[in-house]
């Protein structure tokens, strides 16, 4: 949930804890795929193109010996069944720079990796082809969740196809939880609104002098902007709204929607002194945090509990999921990070056909799932690391629960990864999967997160600011972003 988490993350990337550890590797290429009760309704033996050349770039890190075992075995088992096709794997693109070099190159990959927070300008600058009748051809396409199939598309066009999309959720310490008389499991179900958030907060550091029932992570240059972002997403209030006649955008972060999502941190920290001594540290300082007991709960992407247990938790087993509050559902909440394919833009429809199968033939097919898994076992037993894909499968975070596929895989991976649970989730991402996801701003995003930076600091340092004022200031600053 940091500010850079509009980076691309692949599977392989995300977070990998060694031996006992825990390892959020949700994403990218790390469910490698073959195909039996998953395949698309087109013959995979048929599909795509006499002798075609596939470019698929999701590995992130070429280093790492069990993941590129693992994407290997994928390769191999996608050969097997579609053996008219050559699938080259190679490194994925990091950042916007890369991305623009990817569509520029005449050798851009026929499918690639990319953060979820970067499909809206690369769909409204045409650079992403429709995958519409593709995604929705595929065999188990009702079993996606919406709400995340869409942070890859627009007003039902899909251009892409999610590895995972999550809501930014709070990360919270199941002890101190209930040392307050709450229920963390309660907690896991969502329907929590601000109130709720508030008074826990209060309920804890009443409970336990010297901790902050709720840890913010309010250092910038733009992290407390994104946390303001967050709260105010949760609230109803987007950053601006565009007129469809003249295009024209006009910015709304002083609404009284946005006033009362940063009154909120005014009167946690000033009134109820739940946010501890120093609400301004860095995100990951947050599960440093949660780690060493100081805190409850803070912001988090997905990979929260991951986080704690590399922060040095005792007992990681203590820190779940859950979905952040709300107060309105028509808006739901900020994507707290996420990646997923997109697909050439130059390439005909067998070339896309062929790239969409292995996609979904990599991240959501029992028989695959399981390839990836076992190789990715045995390499981290040969190269020494003890390495072992203790994971959220990619399917949990983007298939419906009660998907056939999704328990499907589930069990599939358990003769593969000894410490495999959902536990520290309950039933985050299926709660999560029904919300409506928002984006960062796709237009002047880091111009409007610098701005309301400034009246979080300021009412962080003093306690008779008003938050009106301080947010007209800040809309005003954004507004001249919008024109400019």
């Amino acid at each position: 949930m940091d500010d850079s988490t509009s980076r691309t993350l692949s599977r392989r990337s995300v977070l990998k804890l060694g031996g006992g550890g825990i390892a959020l590797l949700a994403g990218g290429g790390l469910l490698a795929a073959c195909t039996s009760a998953t395949s698309p309704k087109t013959n995979p033996a048929s599909a795509g193109p006499d002798s075609g050349s596939l470019t698929i770039a999701d590995i992130a890190d070429d280093t790492d010996k069990p993941s590129v075992a693992a994407a290997a075995a994928a390769v191999a088992a996608f050969k097997a069944k579609q053996p008219n096709v050559t699938v080259v794997t190679k490194l994925q693109p990091s950042g916007a720079d890369e991305v623009a070099a990817f569509i520029a190159s005449r050798t851009a990959p026929t499918a690639y990796v990319v953060s979820s927070n970067d499909v809206s300008p690369m769909i409204a600058a045409k650079q992403v082809p429709d995958m519409t009748a593709i995604i929705k051809k595929w065999e188990h396409f009702d079993e996606l969740a919406p709400a995340l199939l869409d942070t890859f598309g627009l007003n039902g066009t899909y251009y892409g196809l999610p590895q995972y999309s999550g809501s930014t959720g709070l990360v919270i310490s199941k002890p101190l939880f209930q040392s307050a008389g709450l229920d963390p499991t309660d907690w896991q179900r969502g329907g929590k609104t601000f109130a709720d958030f508030r008074a826990a907060a209060k309920a804890i550091s009443d409970k336990n002098p010297g901790v902050a029932g709720f840890q913010a992570t309010l250092k910038g240059p733009r992290q407390g902007g994104l946390s303001l972002l967050t709260l105010m997403y949760a609230n109803g209030q987007l950053t601006y709204r565009q007129d469809d006649a003249t295009k024209k955008y006009t910015a709304t972060c002083n609404t009284p929607q946005a006033v009362a999502a940063l009154q909120l941190l005014q009167q946690m920290y000033w009134q109820d002194k739940s946010m501890g001594s120093n609400p301004v540290i860095a995100y990951l300082d947050g599960f440093q945090a949660l780690a060493s007991g100081k805190a409850a709960m803070c912001m988090s992407a997905f990979d929260g509990p991951g986080q704690v247990a590399a922060a040095g938790a005792e007992r990681p087993d203590d820190f779940i999921m859950v979905p952040f509050p709300i107060n309105d559902t028509a808006q739901g909440t900020l994507i707290g990070s996420g990646s997923g394919y997109v697909f050439s833009n130059t390439v005909n429809q067998s070339d896309l056909q062929a790239a969409f199968d292995y996609t979904v033939f990599e991240n959501l097919s029992v028989e695959g799932v399981s390839a990836y898994y076992k190789a990715w076992l045995e390499a981290g037993k040969a190269d020494g690391s003890g390495e072992t894909p203790q994971t959220v499968p990619f399917a949990t975070l983007l298939l419906k629960a009660g998907s056939a596929l999704r328990a499907q895989i589930e069990e599939a991976v358990k003769p593969y990864v000894p410490a495999y649970s959902l536990s520290l989730y309950g039933d985050y991402f299926a709660t999560t999967a029904k919300i409506n996801l928002a984006p960062e701003p796709v237009v002047k995003g880091k111009e409007i997160k610098t701005a309301l930076q400034t009246p979080v600091e300021v009412i962080m340092t003093k306690p008779n600011a008003n938050p009106q004022t301080e947010l007209d200031k800040a809309n005003a600053v954004i507004q001249q972003a919008l024109n400019s």
